[in-house]
Protein backbone atom coordinates (compact mmCIF):
# COMPACT_ATOMS: atom_id res chain seq x y z
CA UNK A 1 0.00 0.00 0.00
CA UNK A 2 1.03 3.22 -1.07
CA UNK A 3 1.71 6.21 1.75
CA UNK A 4 -0.01 8.61 -0.29
CA UNK A 5 -2.87 6.35 -1.07
CA UNK A 6 -3.59 5.92 3.23
CA UNK A 7 -6.78 7.50 4.10
CA UNK A 8 -7.86 8.59 0.70
CA UNK A 9 -11.80 7.94 1.62
CA UNK A 10 -11.41 10.24 5.22
CA UNK A 11 -13.26 13.74 5.11
CA UNK A 12 -12.75 16.09 7.88
CA UNK A 13 -15.60 16.97 10.14
CA UNK A 14 -16.39 19.96 8.05
CA UNK A 15 -16.99 17.32 4.57
CA UNK A 16 -14.48 18.96 2.59
CA UNK A 17 -12.08 16.47 1.04
CA UNK A 18 -9.19 15.82 2.86
CA UNK A 19 -5.72 16.63 0.44
CA UNK A 20 -3.99 13.61 1.15
CA UNK A 21 -0.33 14.96 0.04
CA UNK A 22 -0.67 17.52 2.05
CA UNK A 23 -1.82 16.03 5.04
CA UNK A 24 0.53 13.53 5.06
CA UNK A 25 3.82 15.88 4.15
CA UNK A 26 2.37 17.83 7.65
CA UNK A 27 2.39 14.66 9.60
CA UNK A 28 5.68 14.49 8.28
CA UNK A 29 7.01 17.62 9.42
CA UNK A 30 5.58 16.93 12.95
CA UNK A 31 6.94 13.34 13.05
CA UNK A 32 10.84 14.65 12.10
CA UNK A 33 11.11 16.85 15.63
CA UNK A 34 10.07 14.00 17.73
CA UNK A 35 12.21 10.86 16.47
CA UNK A 36 15.21 13.25 16.19
CA UNK A 37 14.90 13.77 19.98
CA UNK A 38 15.84 10.39 20.76
CA UNK A 39 18.30 9.61 17.59
CA UNK A 40 22.06 10.17 17.80
CA UNK A 41 25.03 9.97 14.92
CA UNK A 42 27.97 7.30 15.98
CA UNK A 43 31.22 8.08 14.72
CA UNK A 44 34.73 6.49 14.62
CA UNK A 45 37.82 8.75 14.95
CA UNK A 46 40.61 8.34 12.12
CA UNK A 47 43.71 8.57 12.78
CA UNK A 48 44.37 12.66 13.28
CA UNK A 49 40.97 12.30 15.35
CA UNK A 50 38.80 13.08 13.24
CA UNK A 51 34.75 11.99 13.36
CA UNK A 52 34.17 9.80 10.90
CA UNK A 53 30.54 9.12 10.93
CA UNK A 54 29.15 5.20 10.41
CA UNK A 55 25.82 4.28 11.81
CA UNK A 56 22.68 5.94 13.65
CA UNK A 57 21.73 4.48 17.60
CA UNK A 58 18.44 5.18 19.84
CA UNK A 59 18.52 6.51 23.13
CA UNK A 60 16.06 4.53 25.22
CA UNK A 61 14.66 3.84 28.64
CA UNK A 62 14.12 0.16 29.93
CA UNK A 63 13.37 -0.28 33.43
CA UNK A 64 14.39 3.35 34.46
CA UNK A 65 18.08 2.43 32.83
CA UNK A 66 19.33 4.60 29.95
CA UNK A 67 19.79 2.08 26.92
CA UNK A 68 21.55 2.75 23.84
CA UNK A 69 20.64 0.88 21.19
CA UNK A 70 22.45 0.25 17.26
CA UNK A 71 23.00 -2.86 15.02
CA UNK A 72 25.74 -4.96 15.63
CA UNK A 73 27.49 -4.83 12.78
CA UNK A 74 27.85 -1.02 13.06
CA UNK A 75 29.58 -1.49 15.95
CA UNK A 76 32.16 -3.88 14.64
CA UNK A 77 32.76 -1.64 11.84
CA UNK A 78 33.76 0.90 14.06
CA UNK A 79 35.80 -0.95 16.83
CA UNK A 80 37.55 -3.02 13.67
CA UNK A 81 38.82 0.19 13.01
CA UNK A 82 40.73 0.66 16.41
CA UNK A 83 38.58 3.32 17.30
CA UNK A 84 36.15 3.82 20.26
CA UNK A 85 32.71 4.08 19.49
CA UNK A 86 31.84 7.72 19.47
CA UNK A 87 28.51 9.67 19.62
CA UNK A 88 27.06 12.56 18.42
CA UNK A 89 25.03 14.79 21.06
CA UNK A 90 25.91 18.43 22.25
CA UNK A 91 29.35 17.12 21.15
CA UNK A 92 31.18 14.39 19.94
CA UNK A 93 32.70 11.79 22.50
CA UNK A 94 33.55 8.56 23.29
CA UNK A 95 31.27 6.18 24.92
CA UNK A 96 33.24 4.27 27.77
CA UNK A 97 30.74 1.84 28.38
CA UNK A 98 30.84 -1.67 26.39
CA UNK A 99 28.66 -2.43 23.72
CA UNK A 100 27.23 -6.10 24.14
CA UNK A 101 26.28 -7.23 21.27
CA UNK A 102 23.96 -10.66 19.50
CA UNK A 103 27.17 -11.63 17.98
CA UNK A 104 30.33 -10.34 17.10
CA UNK A 105 29.67 -8.81 13.36
CA UNK A 106 26.02 -8.83 13.30
CA UNK A 107 25.96 -11.74 11.39
CA UNK A 108 22.99 -13.51 13.44
CA UNK A 109 19.30 -12.78 12.61
CA UNK A 110 18.42 -10.30 15.26
CA UNK A 111 22.02 -7.85 14.66
CA UNK A 112 21.56 -5.66 17.62
CA UNK A 113 23.80 -4.01 20.42
CA UNK A 114 23.36 -1.74 23.14
CA UNK A 115 25.10 -0.28 26.09
CA UNK A 116 24.40 1.25 29.63
CA UNK A 117 24.82 5.25 29.09
CA UNK A 118 26.03 6.84 32.39
CA UNK A 119 23.99 9.45 34.14
CA UNK A 120 26.26 12.31 34.09
CA UNK A 121 26.93 11.71 30.19
CA UNK A 122 23.33 12.06 29.68
CA UNK A 123 23.26 15.50 31.27
CA UNK A 124 26.37 16.63 30.08
CA UNK A 125 25.35 15.84 26.74
CA UNK A 126 21.95 17.34 27.37
CA UNK A 127 20.40 13.75 25.77
CA UNK A 128 16.62 12.88 25.77
CA UNK A 129 15.78 9.15 26.32
CA UNK A 130 12.38 7.91 24.69
CA UNK A 131 10.43 6.36 27.76
CA UNK A 132 9.38 2.22 27.76
CA UNK A 133 5.90 3.32 27.34
CA UNK A 134 6.48 4.32 23.92
CA UNK A 135 7.21 0.69 22.86
CA UNK A 136 5.25 -1.03 20.59
CA UNK A 137 5.31 -3.79 22.16
CA UNK A 138 1.52 -5.11 21.41
CA UNK A 139 0.30 -6.01 17.94
CA UNK A 140 -1.73 -3.13 16.24
CA UNK A 141 -5.56 -4.31 15.57
CA UNK A 142 -5.46 -1.96 12.53
CA UNK A 143 -1.89 -1.32 10.92
CA UNK A 144 -0.71 2.29 11.71
CA UNK A 145 -1.37 5.06 9.40
CA UNK A 146 2.73 5.62 8.88
CA UNK A 147 5.91 3.82 9.70
CA UNK A 148 9.13 5.86 9.25
CA UNK A 149 12.57 5.21 9.68
CA UNK A 150 14.77 8.16 10.98
CA UNK A 151 18.64 8.43 11.08
CA UNK A 152 21.82 9.84 9.41
CA UNK A 153 22.74 9.27 5.66
CA UNK A 154 26.66 8.85 5.44
CA UNK A 155 26.06 11.17 2.40
CA UNK A 156 24.69 14.21 4.00
CA UNK A 157 27.27 13.66 7.15
CA UNK A 158 30.56 13.99 5.62
CA UNK A 159 32.98 15.30 8.41
CA UNK A 160 34.53 17.75 6.07
CA UNK A 161 31.36 19.64 5.65
CA UNK A 162 29.90 19.06 9.34
CA UNK A 163 32.37 18.77 12.11
CA UNK A 164 34.19 21.44 13.74
CA UNK A 165 37.07 19.63 15.30
CA UNK A 166 38.29 22.26 17.46
CA UNK A 167 34.76 22.65 19.50
CA UNK A 168 34.06 18.65 19.24
CA UNK A 169 31.03 20.29 17.31
CA UNK A 170 28.99 18.11 14.61
CA UNK A 171 25.85 19.52 12.91
CA UNK A 172 24.60 16.50 12.41
CA UNK A 173 21.86 16.09 9.14
CA UNK A 174 19.19 13.15 10.33
CA UNK A 175 16.34 12.42 7.78
CA UNK A 176 13.27 10.82 8.30
CA UNK A 177 12.03 8.17 5.36
CA UNK A 178 8.68 7.32 5.46
CA UNK A 179 6.23 4.61 3.87
CA UNK A 180 4.43 1.72 3.12
CA UNK A 181 2.71 0.58 7.03
CA UNK A 182 1.78 -3.36 5.92
CA UNK A 183 2.12 -6.27 3.41
CA UNK A 184 5.18 -4.91 1.94
CA UNK A 185 7.12 -8.06 1.87
CA UNK A 186 5.53 -11.16 1.04
CA UNK A 187 8.17 -13.86 2.05
CA UNK A 188 10.06 -12.66 4.92
CA UNK A 189 12.36 -15.94 4.18
CA UNK A 190 13.11 -14.82 0.82
CA UNK A 191 15.56 -11.93 2.73
CA UNK A 192 17.03 -14.66 5.67
CA UNK A 193 13.87 -13.16 8.26
CA UNK A 194 10.80 -13.87 10.00
CA UNK A 195 7.95 -11.85 10.46
CA UNK A 196 7.90 -12.89 14.36
CA UNK A 197 11.29 -10.77 14.64
CA UNK A 198 11.54 -8.35 11.73
CA UNK A 199 9.31 -5.53 10.74
CA UNK A 200 9.53 -4.30 7.18
CA UNK A 201 9.14 -0.50 5.40
CA UNK A 202 9.00 0.09 1.62
CA UNK A 203 10.04 4.01 2.28
CA UNK A 204 9.21 6.41 -0.52
CA UNK A 205 10.92 8.59 -2.58
CA UNK A 206 10.62 11.63 -0.35
CA UNK A 207 12.30 12.49 2.77
CA UNK A 208 12.32 15.05 5.62
CA UNK A 209 15.42 16.88 6.31
CA UNK A 210 16.94 18.75 9.65
CA UNK A 211 15.02 21.97 8.91
CA UNK A 212 12.04 20.32 7.57
CA UNK A 213 12.33 20.16 4.10
CA UNK A 214 10.45 17.96 1.47
CA UNK A 215 13.97 16.25 -0.47
CA UNK A 216 14.38 13.17 -2.38
CA UNK A 217 16.04 10.76 0.17
CA UNK A 218 20.00 10.38 -0.49
CA UNK A 219 20.89 6.44 -0.17
CA UNK A 220 20.54 5.43 3.91
CA UNK A 221 23.82 3.79 4.40
CA UNK A 222 24.69 4.87 7.67
CA UNK A 223 20.96 4.97 9.10
CA UNK A 224 21.33 1.45 10.58
CA UNK A 225 20.87 0.84 14.29
CA UNK A 226 18.29 3.89 13.92
CA UNK A 227 14.61 3.52 14.88
CA UNK A 228 11.76 2.04 12.80
CA UNK A 229 8.97 4.11 14.10
CA UNK A 230 4.77 3.73 13.90
CA UNK A 231 2.55 6.30 14.00
CA UNK A 232 -1.18 5.02 14.75
CA UNK A 233 -3.03 8.13 13.50
CA UNK A 234 -1.41 10.56 10.90
CA UNK A 235 -3.85 13.06 12.63
CA UNK A 236 -2.07 12.61 15.97
CA UNK A 237 1.07 12.71 14.36
CA UNK A 238 3.17 13.14 17.63
CA UNK A 239 1.91 10.14 19.04
CA UNK A 240 4.66 7.47 17.81
CA UNK A 241 5.97 4.29 18.61
CA UNK A 242 9.46 2.77 18.71
CA UNK A 243 8.47 -0.11 16.63
CA UNK A 244 12.37 -1.88 15.72
CA UNK A 245 15.91 -0.97 15.34
CA UNK A 246 16.82 -1.02 11.59
CA UNK A 247 19.75 -3.70 10.41
CA UNK A 248 19.23 -3.86 6.84
CA UNK A 249 18.62 -2.47 3.73
CA UNK A 250 17.53 -3.41 0.38
CA UNK A 251 17.31 -2.31 -3.20
CA UNK A 252 13.66 -0.88 -3.97
CA UNK A 253 13.48 1.29 -0.72
CA UNK A 254 12.95 -1.81 1.38
CA UNK A 255 14.65 -1.46 5.42
CA UNK A 256 13.90 -4.05 7.77
CA UNK A 257 14.68 -3.79 11.60
CA UNK A 258 14.49 -5.83 14.51
CA UNK A 259 11.25 -5.95 16.67
CA UNK A 260 11.26 -3.82 19.96
CA UNK A 261 10.32 -6.95 21.57
CA UNK A 262 13.23 -9.14 20.66
CA UNK A 263 15.25 -5.69 21.60
CA UNK A 264 13.86 -5.70 25.40
CA UNK A 265 14.44 -9.49 25.84
CA UNK A 266 18.12 -8.54 24.61
CA UNK A 267 18.82 -5.96 27.10
CA UNK A 268 16.82 -8.08 29.65
CA UNK A 269 18.51 -11.12 28.96
CA UNK A 270 22.13 -9.73 27.89
CA UNK A 271 23.32 -6.43 28.38
CA UNK A 272 22.05 -6.08 32.39
CA UNK A 273 23.61 -9.42 33.40
CA UNK A 274 26.95 -8.65 31.29
CA UNK A 275 26.92 -4.51 32.20
CA UNK A 276 25.19 -4.02 35.39
CA UNK A 277 27.03 -6.89 37.28
CA UNK A 278 30.48 -5.47 35.54
CA UNK A 279 29.69 -2.25 37.49
CA UNK A 280 28.38 -3.40 40.49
Amino acid sequence: MSLLAIGAAQVIPNEVPLDIAAHLQRALAAIHPEVSKFTFPLFAADERGKPDLYASSVLVTVDGVAILLTAAHAVHEITRTGSDVYLGAKTIAPIKTRFVRTSEAGQDELDLAATIVPEEFLRFEAMHTLPQSRFCLQPYSTPPHIRCIHGYPLTKNKTRKRANVSTSVFTKYGLTYAGASNDVVDDYALYGKHDSKHVALRYQRQSRNEIGELIMPPHPKGISGGGLWSIPDSFNPQTLFLDGIAIEFHDKSLVFATRIEHVVAFVHQSVFPALLRHSS
